[in-house]
């Protein structure tokens, strides 16, 4: 049995295969969190002061990244705006502030664990539409503060930017803070989160005690950037007995797609929690591996189901419902998948999952407790059906748009037919449900009860990443079946037990079939670093 995971939130898309610098054994399996420790020059006293590398876990057991300092990717602090009670400070390892003009550069271009400008704004209820920020006038301005990537951080398998601030050996977790989209809150499924849990905690073993900071007081609380570089300082107080504690956060968490480029984020403390956050470093994830989605409708992709019986010559490939049965001869249904896998062709295939998500088509009420398992089958690489549906030759299954086949090919000359049970590919012709060699087990899942519409479900194996790995003409069908009978029920066959999927048709596509694949662009430079020849691999940017 295959790794399974049934829910009805959205899952999250990214989950990844990571690499150590230099590490050439796999290590153990962390604990579940996406910031796991970090490194830092020390004072003469041993405490924490410059951060010089982080260590993160992208989501597959057994293997993570370090990133040193210059490997991420860096800020520019945008805005600022403190409505709290309490005021912002600017903070900075001396006594003797940085001059006028110079003091964003506490957050945004030093690596220090000691200086940051703390206290931001905030809101005790996440943002449902866009950020305003306004330094003409900013009193219109959302309280908060806004970052700029140096360069865009791309949304890769598990975190994709570190959030560090201070917290007290008194306190069990980290101030909550609400992570935003600059613009499109509420379109496309973007939309804010709320961070309430870091990984590195106060009580964290990797959490380590900071020297001692000075906290210099803006007279009046900041109301932009202009009042952070230049705004009066009135006295200083002086920091210690402090941990310096952070966090990895998840651009799929703000419902950004896989692979989607970043610019900026707009960050506020949870004022619902009691004190305020004190950002004293951020920065992005140049992760090497990439994240991809390809749904059944993109490039040559296509959906459809094959049905026994008297609908056996019947093609169904317009239909927004996929259905899969087993029940008895001649009611019998498969359902057939396929994607186009070449945004990702020459590339290491780290990691694959198929997302399925179950529509509104209703057949039979079945029992609440009954479990269902399907079967999940790739078809062979180079297996009549596996080629392309738009050249002749060898061409592959043809989706079709409903109706009566004319042949039992779905290419015939200029005659195209789409798919049915008679011409569809590893179909078993001789028996009532089964598959041909053409097909191999991929593994299965489980569903328990009847149809739930909206219920998604997760499936992974390693046999369906070697498919996908082993496929070379970038196109890769699937093939599902149920492989419990009908009368799982207890009352004997019964053909009104049906189980069905969304297809790319059904409500404008929202919720194809899709496949998440986690890849490194250059396959070599993984196979390198494995072998601690490279260190890690070079990145886009450096932070300043």
């Amino acid at each position: 049995m295959s790794l399974l995971k049934l829910r009805k939130t959205a899952r999250r898309h990214t989950r990844a295969l990571c690499l150590a610098c230099a590490l050439v054994a796999c290590l153990a399996a962390p604990a579940a969190a996406d910031l796991l420790s970090y490194t830092a020059t020390t004072d003469g006293g041993g405490k924490a002061k410059d951060l010089t590398s982080i260590t993160v876990d992208h989501g597959i057991p057994g293997w993570q990244m370090t990133y040193a300092l210059d490997d991420l990717i860096g800020i520019t602090l945008t805005h600022f705006k403190n409505n709290g009670s309490n005021p912002a400070n600017f903070c900075w390892d001396s006594t003797t502030p940085s001059p006028v003009n110079q003091r964003a550069a506490a957050l945004d271009a030093d690596a220090s664990l000691l200086t940051g400008i703390v206290n931001p704004g905030g809101s005790a209820t996440p943002l449902t539409s866009d950020p305003i920020i306004d330094d003409l006038n900013p009193a219109n301005s959302t309280p908060g503060l806004a970052i700029q990537f140096d360069t865009p951080v791309l949304n890769g398998p598990g975190p994709d930017l570190v959030f560090f601030e201070w917290a007290t050996t008194s306190e069990t977790d980290g101030d909550a803070i609400h992570v935003s989209p600059l613009t499109g809150i509420g379109t496309g499924g973007l939309h804010t989160t709320t961070l309430s849990s870091y990984d590195i905690k106060p009580t964290s073993p990797a959490a380590k005690p900071i020297g001692t900071f000075y906290l210099h007081r803006y007279s009046a609380n900041p109301q932009s950037i202009s009042d952070i570089q230049t705004g009066a300082l009135s006295s200083y107080v002086t920091g210690s007995s402090f941990l310096a504690i952070g966090t990895g956060i998840d651009l799929s968490d703000l419902g950004y797609a896989p692979g989607a480029a970043v610019s900026g984020l707009f960050i506020q403390d949870d004022t619902s929690g009691g004190g305020q956050v004190d950002p004293v470093f951020i920065a992005g994830i140049d992760n090497p591996m990439r994240a991809a989605r390809i749904t059944t409708a993109d490039g040559l992709g296509a959906d459809s189901c094959a049905q026994a019986g008297s609908n056996q010559n019947n093609n169904l490939g317009a239909s927004g419902h996929l259905a899969c049965k087993q029940g008895t001869p001649g009611n019998n249904r498969f359902v057939y998948l396929r994607f186009d896998t070449t945004p990702t062709s020459g590339t290491q295939l780290l990691d694959a999952s198929l997302t399925l998500t179950m529509s509104d088509g209703s057949l039979g009420a079945g029992s609440s407790t009954t479990e269902w398992t399907f079967n999940v089958y790739g078809l062979l690489d180079g297996a009549a059906g596996d080629g392309s549906p738009d050249v002749s030759g060898s061409p592959g299954w043809w989706e079709g748009t409903g109706g009566t086949a004319t042949s039992t090919s779905w290419y015939t000359g200029d005659d195209v037919d789409g798919i049915d049970w008679l011409n569809a590919p590893a179909v078993d012709q001789a028996a009532d449900y089964g598959l041909t060699s053409d097909a191999t087990l991929l593994g299965s899942f489980l569903i328990t009860g009847a149809q739930q519409p909206g219920l998604e479900i997760s499936f992974t194996s390693p046999e369906l990443l070697d498919f996908l790995n082993a496929d070379t003409n970038g196109l890769a069908t699937i093939i599902i079946g149920r492989d419990t009978p009908g009368d799982a029920i207890g009352s004997g066959p019964s053909d009104t037990i049906v189980h069905f999927f969304a297809s790319k048709e059904y409500e404008g596509g929202l919720y194809a079939p899709a496949l998440d694949l986690v890849y490194v662009p250059e396959p070599t430079s993984m196979t390198l670093l494995a072998l601690g020849g490279l260190g890690l691999i070079a990145r886009r940017r450096k932070r300043k």
